[in-house]
């Protein structure tokens, strides 16, 4: 017979055996467990550099050079397919409209601060996407709280518009003196309710020459009888 302090000992190699086993167990699993992947950059730029149009680059005011840190500005993930996107309402995917036909729509800056603004104006981008219209922008004009000096400004001075134009087939943005010259100046555009055709006040064509919100209101004006402007109460939607 063994001593009794000898089975002791074989109890503690088999709990020492068992340790080690769910160690090495352990350590197999471990190493079979797939690294985490890290987080994709926002981009998708064949560089690895910010979306030159979704990012925002504030060196040029002392602002961020870290790359993962102006990665984390970016606007909006940048997704190829988007850029081949057609509306169905487009004039090339409208059967019933000729594949030269275009549309516009226009509208009128928020009257209130920056914040305000910017996302009406991105409101109206969004729908001339998805509704297949060319989007005309306001004339230049000054823009509560950010106006200091007199200065004026266009959503071009703040959005790279262009660019986008350029990237997204279904996407096209022209001014207002573009649109009223192309347009309203030729004829184009009438009267919705007496149906004659009718031109800009003084048939003027640049509005953005002095920015004073004041100055442009007739043209808005003009924009509503020549346009489908429909009636919205907010305080009763």
């Amino acid at each position: 017979n063994k001593p009794k302090h000898s089975s002791i000992s074989e109890d503690e190699e088999k709990i020492d055996d068992a340790t080690k086993s769910k160690t090495q167990s352990k350590d197999t699993i471990q190493s079979n467990e797939k690294p985490k992947e890290e987080s994709p950059p926002l981009s998708n730029n064949k560089n690895g550099e910010p979306h030159p149009v979704a990012s925002l680059n504030c060196a040029d005011h002392g602002g961020p050079t870290n790359p993962q840190i102006i990665d984390e500005m970016i606007f909006w993930s940048d997704i190829p397919s988007d850029s081949s996107y057609l509306s169905p309402m487009h004039p090339l995917n409208d059967p019933s409209t000729p594949d030269d036909t275009e549309r516009y729509l226009t509208f009128e800056p928020d009257h209130g601060g920056w914040n305000n603004i910017r996302m009406a104006m991105e409101t109206a981008l969004v729908m001339s996407h998805a509704m297949g219209r060319t989007l005309v922008l306001p004339p230049e004009q000054r823009m509560y709280l950010i106006d200091r000096g007199g200065k004026s400004f266009s959503f071009n001075d703040f959005f790279h518009l262009d660019a986008i134009s350029i990237e997204h087939r279904g996407f096209k943005v022209i001014t207002m003196e573009e649109f009223l010259v192309r347009s309203a100046m030729k004829g184009e555009l009438k009267n919705h309710e007496t149906k004659q055709v009718q031109f800009p006040p003084k048939n003027q064509t640049d509005w953005g020459a002095s920015g004073r919100k004041h100055d442009i209101q007739p043209l808005f004006q003009y924009l509503r009888t020549v346009g489908y402007a429909p009636e919205w109460d907010p305080w009763k939607c």
